[in-house]
């Protein structure tokens, strides 16, 4: 990458990582309905069956789709050069992260936490290679991505793909959360988003909601029976 370029790329960076912590956030508050939906209900409705019953696995369903979705997003690459495409994504955000002159511009702009911005670099591209070269997280990439295509450009003559497992689906909210958080401690040294309080913070209100919607559902599931 030239020179010449490098002011125009750490303007681009600035803003994927700004769009991809939006993204992450909206995943992690997802995954944190779908965990505490997932823990709570299916063990305290099992066997029952009444329309609130029927309302949790449409709402389930919705929620993962829904996740699938924005993971698609945070993830997304397509054939183009990837200094050519203009997608807020992890993939692309790593590229311009292992060019030289990115990552010098970003150090020198950092100032006094140059140090703290090179360390964050570092465990970013850490952090994205591991996850590259683990075989579990590329297959649950890869079924999520080939059901966002499904979704997207949907051809009625191609069967509906399988969904990726919920652990595998969890798993890429984790890793996503994990490589923008040391790339925006990169950009903005020592302002950093604490995704795991997030976490915390929504599935509280998760379980909140839940515990809700399973007293409602058995009540009326008694009501039916009496």
């Amino acid at each position: 990458m030239g020179q010449v370029n490098t002011h125009g790329v750490i303007q681009r960076v600035d803003k994927i990582v700004e769009e991809l912590v939006t993204d992450v956030s909206r995943s992690i508050i997802s995954r944190s309905m779908l965990e505490a939906s997932n823990r709570r209900v299916l063990q305290a409705l099992a066997g029952i069956e009444t329309s609130g019953a029927e309302g949790h696995r449409i709402i389930q369903a919705s929620l993962r789709m829904g996740l699938c979705l924005e993971l698609a997003r945070v993830f997304d690459v397509n054939n183009r050069p990837i200094h050519k495409q203009n997608t807020a994504s992890l993939p692309v955000l790593a590229y311009y992260l292992a060019q030289p002159d990115v990552r010098q511009s970003l150090v020198d702009r950092s100032g006094p936490y140059a140090q703290i911005c090179e360390a964050e670099i570092d465990a970013c591209l850490a952090r994205w290679k591991a996850f590259k070269a683990n075989p579990s997280d590329a297959a649950a990439l890869e079924r999520m991505q080939q059901l966002r295509h499904w979704r997207i450009a949907h051809n009625i003559f191609e069967k509906e793909p399988e969904f990726p497992t919920h652990r595998g689906i969890f798993r890429l909210v984790s890793v996503a959360a994990s490589i923008t958080c040391y790339a925006q401690g990169a950009i903005y040294p020592g302002q950093k988003t604490d995704f795991k309080r997030m976490a915390r913070s929504y599935r509280r209100a998760g379980n909140d909601f839940w515990d809700r919607f399973i007293e409602g559902a058995k009540a009326e599931f008694e009501r039916e029976g009496a």
